[in-house]
Parts: C-alpha cells; structure tokens; sequence
C-alpha cells in the first residue's frame, strides 16, 4: 500500500497533494502503514480512507478504490451504526468501543 499511496493523485482529494500535508498526517500513516494489524484512518471532516495492507481484506471488493475515498462513502453499509460514533468523535473527541455488534 505504501508505494499505491505515493503514487496516487491526492490533489484530486480534500486532503491536496502529499507535498502539503501536515506532520501529523504523514506521521499517522507512517504508524498505520508500518503495522502489520490491519489498520485504516479517515482525515478530515470529509475523513478520506487510507489503509494498510492488512485492511485490504477487510475492505474486500472496495479495494483499491477505497483509497482516498470518503469513508462515508465506503461503509455505506454500516453507517446507520458507526456514523453517529464518527460524528460523536469529530465533535466531541474520545474514542468509540463496539462490543457484541455485527457489521
């Protein structure tokens, strides 16, 4: 994913060309690409997936084009469940915990 994620047109998304991005953001994906537990972030208000390897077989069919995708957009399926937890973090930080539900 590392090379599929620098050879992607990120200008073409909310976040704008690699070049730009902030510390933070090259850092969270160093941590998630470096990890070998499958592993996705969402930045921004508009929260544009970017996954490791190990996610590949979580997203199944939506790989690779997942990658720079809205994640509102991907998980359409279980929005109705982890959408209200998203906009809970974005608002208000904190985490979420899913514990016995099905998605």
């Amino acid at each position: 994913m590392a090379e599929r994620i620098r050879a992607f047109d990120w200008s073409k998304t909310p976040i704008g060309p690699m070049d730009r991005w902030p510390q933070s953001l090259r850092t969270a994906v160093s941590i998630c690409l470096g990890s070998r537990f499958p592993m996705m972030l969402w930045w921004g208000p508009d929260l544009i997936n970017i996954y490791n390897d190990a996610f590949v077989s979580v997203l199944g069919g939506w790989h690779p084009r997942a990658l720079g995708m809205s994640g509102r957009d991907v998980w359409t399926d279980t929005w109705p469940v982890i959408g209200p937890q998203v906009a809970h973090v974005m608002e208000v930080g904190g985490s979420t915990l899913n514990e016995r539900v099905r998605l």
